[in-house]
C-alpha cells in the first residue's frame, strides 16, 4: 500500500524498493528524504499565514533572516534609516522617460468588441474595454500571465494597425483599481510583480510619443509602481543555492524601476544583485538551468537593463555588464538551426511560458538581420538598440565552429549535421529534464533525433510528466531507472547526483557518467556520439549485471517516413533512405538476440501549452552482465 502512494514516482518506488533490499547501503539517501518531507509538511504548515511585509514591517527583519549568506550584501539597505518607507517618486518621472522607438501606422478611437489577450497557453477574449481580472485557470501560468501584462507588449507589436492606446492606458488603471484592496494572492507572487513592474514601463516608453496623459492617470500609475517596487524589495526570490534566474528578474525590475522613477533604493539593491548573482547563474554567459529556451528569456532581460541603463547614462552598469551579455548572446547565436529557411533552436528543457520562443528567436538573440525576433519590433526597427550592441555582437565565420564547448552545452559541425548534448553538473535544475547523456541530431538542416521540450508545467498533466521523463530523452535506462531522479521525484531532494565527465573533438561527444542510484548501487554508462564515418555513430558501454532491462530511447521527427526493417528501420527524407539500427553486444562480444523495437506516436511541444506529434523508438533487452550497444544512422543510397 505504501509503494502505491508513489505511482507517479517511479524513482522514489524503485529507491523505496532498493532499500528494503540493502537498506545500510541507501540509508542516508532515505535520512534525506525523510528531512525533505517534513521540511515540506512546515512549509504548507506556514503557507496559510500570508503577510504583507508592507503592513507589517517588523516582519522585514525576519525575512533578513531567512535570507541566506549569500545574500547578505544587501542587509545594510534593509536596515538603513527606513529608506524604503520614506522613498518618492521623481516629480518629472514620467517626462524624463526615455523613448522606445515603437511607432503605430495608425492610432484608433475605438477598440474591437472581442478582444484578443494571449495568456500563457490560451487566448483570454472578452468583450468592451473590462477585463476580468477576477478570471482564475487550471493552469496558474495563464492566471498569472493576465497579471504579468506581457500582453500588453504583445499588443503593440501584433496590432500596429488598429489600437487605441487610452484603452490599453484604461487596463493598467484598472487592475490598478481593482487590486487596491484585494488580499495578496497569485498576482503578487514576487515574478509576476517583477513582470508588471517592467512591462507597464516598457509600455509607457513606447506610447509617449503618442499620446497625452493627465496627471491623475500619471499620480496612480506612479504610486503603484512605487508600492510594486517596496513590495518587491521585501519578498526575493532567494532559495539559498537553489536560487534561480528569478532573483535576476527581481533585480531587472528594481532597476528598471528604479532608474525610470528614480527611486534610489530600487537602484541600489538592483545592482547589487546583478552584481553578484550574475556569475553564479550565469558563468561565461551560460544559464546554468538545463534549458535552451530560458537562455535567450533571461538574456532578453540583461539587454533590457543594459538599454535603461544606456539610457540613464549608467556607465559604470554598462562597462560591467557588457562582456557579460555578449557572452550571454553568443550562447543564444550557438543554438540556431536554419530549418527551411527559418531559424529555430533544440527545444531542451523547458519552454517558459512569458516569452514565446517566436517572441525572441531572430536578431539579436541569433547574428542573421534577415530575421528580427518580435521582441525586437518595440524597437522599431532596431536600429538604435543595434548601435548599443555594436561592441556586443560579434559574428563569427562558422568554419571556426567545428566544435565548441558553452558550459554545459556541447555541440559539433561537420558538413551535413550539427549535435548539441549537454553535461548537467549543477545543483539548480529548476528547468532540466531527466535527459543526462542525451543530444539533439541535425542532418542538412533537418532535425532528425529531437527532444520533445516541455507542454506545460502542471503536474497532472500525463504529457508533461512524460515529456520530462527519461523515456522521453534520447538515453537509457535500467529497470525503468534514468542516470537521476527527475525535478518531478522526491528522489531529487535527496541530492542523488551523478557524476559527468566530458571530452570533446571535432567529430565526437565523449560523456562518461555514473548514477541510477536509486537503483540502490551505482552504474558506469560511457557514451560516445560520433558524426565519422555513418552519419550518426551512437556507442554506449554500460556497467549492467545479469537481469537488468536495459532500454534504449530515440525521440524522431514525426515529419519523416518510418519503414519497420529486418535489422532496424529505412527513414525517407526527401530523396534520400537513411537507415536506423541498433546492435546490443554482451561481455563476450556476442549480439545479444532478446531484445525488441518499438515504435509510437508521442508528443512533442515548442510553445507553451502545444503539443505536437513526434515518434519515439526504443529497444528492450535484457542484460547478462556488462553490455555495448551500436547505434546507427546511415544513408543507403551511398551503401548500395
Amino acid at each position: 500500500m505504501f509503494l502505491s502512494y508513489f505511482q507517479n514516482d517511479l524513482d522514489t518506488s524503485i529507491f523505496l524498493k532498493s532499500f528494503i533490499n540493502k537498506p545500510r547501503k541507501n540509508i542516508i539517501y532515505l535520512f534525506k528524504l525523510l528531512k525533505f518531507v517534513a521540511t515540506l509538511s512546515l512549509n504548507r504548515l506556514f503557507t496559510i499565514f500570508r503577510l504583507d511585509f508592507n503592513k507589517f514591517k517588523k516582519i522585514k527583519y525576519f525575512y533578513l533572516i531567512s535570507l541566506s549568506s549569500r545574500a547578505r550584501y544587501l542587509k545594510r539597505i534593509y536596515f538603513s534609516n527606513s529608506i524604503m518607507s520614506s522613498s518618492k517618486v521623481s516629480d518629472n518621472w514620467y517626462i524624463d522617460l526615455p523613448i522606445l522607438g515603437w511607432r503605430p501606422r495608425k492610432i484608433s478611437n475605438g477598440f474591437h468588441s472581442n478582444n484578443i489577450l494571449k495568456l500563457a497557453s490560451r487566448n483570454l477574449e472578452f468583450k468592451g474595454n473590462k477585463i476580468p481580472w477576477e478570471n482564475s485557470y487550471k493552469d496558474p501560468e495563464d492566471t498569472m500571465a493576465l497579471h504579468r501584462f506581457g500582453w500588453l507588449l504583445n499588443i503593440l507589436v501584433d496590432n500596429q494597425e488598429k489600437l487605441n492606446l487610452n484603452n490599453l492606458l484604461d487596463f493598467i488603471e484598472d487592475w490598478i483599481f481593482y487590486h487596491k484592496d484585494k488580499n495578496k494572492s497569485i498576482e503578487w507572487e514576487s515574478y509576476s510583480v517583477s513582470e508588471r513592474i517592467v512591462n507597464w514601463l516598457l509600455f509607457l516608453c513606447a506610447i509617449k510619443p503618442h499620446i497625452n496623459i493627465d496627471d491623475k492617470r500619471l499620480s496612480n500609475i506612479k504610486n503603484e509602481l512605487l508600492n510594486h517596487l517596496k513590495y518587491l524589495a521585501s519578498n526575493l526570490e532567494y532559495r539559498g543555492e537553489k536560487t534561480n534566474n528569478h532573483i535576476i528578474n527581481n533585480a531587472r525590475a528594481l532597476y528598471i524601476g528604479g532608474r525610470l522613477l528614480n527611486v534610489k533604493f530600487a537602484e541600489k539593491i538592483a545592482i547589487l544583485i546583478i552584481k553578484n548573482e550574475t556569475d553564479r547563474l550565469l558563468d561565461n554567459g551560460v544559464l546554468n538551468e538545463g534549458s535552451t529556451h530560458y537562455q535567450l528569456l533571461v538574456t532578453k532581460n540583461y539587454l533590457e537593463i543594459i538599454w535603461v541603463a544606456h539610457k540613464t547614462k549608467d556607465k559604470d552598469l554598462i562597462n560591467w555588464l557588457k562582456f557579460r551579455i555578449k557572452n550571454m548572446l553568443d550562447v543564444c547565436n550557438y543554438f540556431a538551426i536554419e530549418n527551411k529557411d527559418q531559424f529555430e533552436i533544440p527545444f531542451i528543457g523547458d519552454i517558459s511560458p512569458d516569452s514565446p520562443p517566436d517572441w525572441l528567436i531572430g536578431y539579436p538573440f541569433i547574428y542573421n538581420k534577415n530575421k528580427f525576433s518580435r521582441w525586437s519590433k518595440l524597437w522599431d526597427d532596431f536600429s538604435e538598440f543595434d548601435r548599443l550592441l555594436k561592441d556586443i555582437i560579434f559574428i563569427r565565420n562558422n568554419n571556426d565552429l567545428a566544435s565548441m564547448k558553452k558550459n554545459q552545452w556541447l555541440k559539433i559541425i561537420n558538413s551535413n549535421s550539427t549535435t548539441f548534448s549537454m553535461v548537467k553538473n549543477s545543483a539548480i535544475k529548476s528547468h532540466a529534464h531527466q535527459d543526462e547523456g542525451s543530444f539533439f541530431y541535425v542532418y542538412k538542416k533537418l532535425p532528425i533525433i529531437i527532444d520533445p521540450g516541455l507542454k506545460n508545467y502542471l503536474k497532472d498533466d500525463s504529457i508533461s510528466r512524460s515529456q520530462l521523463n527519461a523515456n522521453s530523452h534520447n538515453v537509457i535506462t535500467i529497470n525503468g531507472c534514468g542516470l537521476m531522479p527527475p525535478r518531478t521525484s522526491w528522489m531529487s531532494r535527496t541530492e542523488m547526483g551523478s557524476e559527468i565527465i566530458y571530452s570533446l573533438d571535432k567529430q565526437s561527444i565523449n560523456l562518461k557518467m555514473k548514477g541510477f542510484n536509486c537503483l540502490g548501487r551505482s552504474v558506469s554508462w560511457h557514451r560516445t556520439i560520433s558524426t565519422s564515418g555513418s552519419l550518426l555513430n551512437v556507442y554506449d558501454k554500460i556497467d549492467s549485471i545479469e537481469g537488468d532491462l536495459i532500454k534504449i530511447i530515440y525521440i524522431f521527427n514525426n515529419s519523416l517516413e518510418y519503414i519497420k526493417n529486418q535489422k532496424g528501420y529505412t527513414i525517407k527524407y526527401e530523396k534520400e533512405k537513411l537507415n536506423f539500427e541498433i546492435i546490443p553486444i554482451d561481455n563476450n562480444n556476442k549480439q545479444i538476440k532478446n531484445g525488441h523495437y518499438n515504435m509510437f506516436n508521442a508528443y512533442m511541444s515548442k510553445k507553451y501549452g502545444e503539443t505536437m506529434k513526434c515518434k519515439t523508438l526504443s529497444y528492450c533487452f535484457n542484460a547478462n552482465g556488462p553490455v555495448k550497444i551500436y547505434s546507427s544512422l546511415s544513408n543507403q543510397n551511398k551503401a548500395s
